[in-house]
């Protein structure tokens, strides 16, 4: 399953803004932390992809 990178960017920035409304609500707790991990983990990924289609 192959995601266009702006795919990649709107489900970032949902992802942040989920993180945001937790802690606003509950406080930075082990939900947010999770979220927060994945979203380091997305942007680390997305700046490794590569992007150039196979030559298969």
């Amino acid at each position: 399953m192959s995601q266009t990178p702006n795919q990649l960017e709107v489900s970032l920035k949902k992802l942040q803004k989920a993180s945001q409304e937790i802690i606003k609500t509950k406080g930075y707790n082990t939900e947010s932390e999770k979220i927060n991990i994945l979203i380091e983990l997305i942007k680390e990924q997305g700046q490794h992809e590569n992007s150039h289609p196979t030559n298969r």
